[in-house]
């Protein structure tokens, strides 16, 4: 209900949904692919990601969708992750709303489950900010980049890096990393302030070779 009147070019578009005896059925715009279906092409490829300029061009696109989210609507996605950014027809777009939020204040309490490897600190405290999904963001672009996340092992491990812990970026250039490393703060507040502010970062001081 939340979603179905939201229209972005970057959004993947709700056509409409019908509650049925048990099953939510939802009908949805039909993606290419994912950018995790991307990653395994170049990896296949003997890539260790996706190539700086193309994963450029893909955040920036998922940018703009979920700065629309974050500040002209005050909703949270709170999923960003490689399986929820889709190719279409040469662009990308953020799906897969189920765990959105409207944002009534600017940290509110975070309810449902999320993907823990992809989680900004917060969410381990039961807080969202407007600043939530640019972390995932910045997790998302570590893996697509370089095939690894910042925060790897058990899920207690990984929400320790997340809560206590430096991310692991040394597989990216130490450009990248600088861009990384702020929307990856662990508090709120210190990062970029906004999804299309970090991927401009990445722009301008990634360097276009490989890792």
């Amino acid at each position: 209900e939340l979603m179905k009147n939201i229209r972005h070019p970057h959004l993947l578009s709700l056509f409409g949904y019908w509650e049925l005896a048990n099953p939510l059925v939802i009908a949805m715009e039909l993606a290419d692919g994912t950018l995790l279906d991307r990653l395994r092409e170049c990896r296949n490829q003997g890539l260790p990601g996706i190539p700086h300029e193309e994963l450029v061009r893909c955040m920036s696109d998922a940018a703009k969708g979920i700065d629309f989210l974050n500040e002209a609507r005050h909703i949270q996605h709170r999923d960003i992750k490689p399986q929820n950014l889709l190719m279409m027809g040469g662009s990308v777009k953020a799906a897969d709303f189920g765990l959105a939020k409207l944002l009534e204040e600017t940290v509110a309490a975070h309810s449902g489950a999320m993907t823990p490897s992809y989680a900004a600190p917060e969410y381990f405290n039961n807080q969202t900010t407007r600043f939530s999904d640019q972390y995932s963001l910045a997790v998302t672009y570590c893996q697509l980049r370089t095939g690894k996340l910042p925060f790897e092992g058990s899920p207690a491990v990984v929400m320790a890096g997340h809560l206590t812990k430096a991310p692991d970026l040394s597989g990216l250039p130490a450009a990248e990393r600088s861009a990384l490393e702020r929307a990856l703060a662990k508090e709120p507040g210190m990062r970029w302030p906004t999804c299309q502010a970090f991927v401009r970062a990445l722009e301008v001081l990634g360097n276009p070779g490989p890792p």
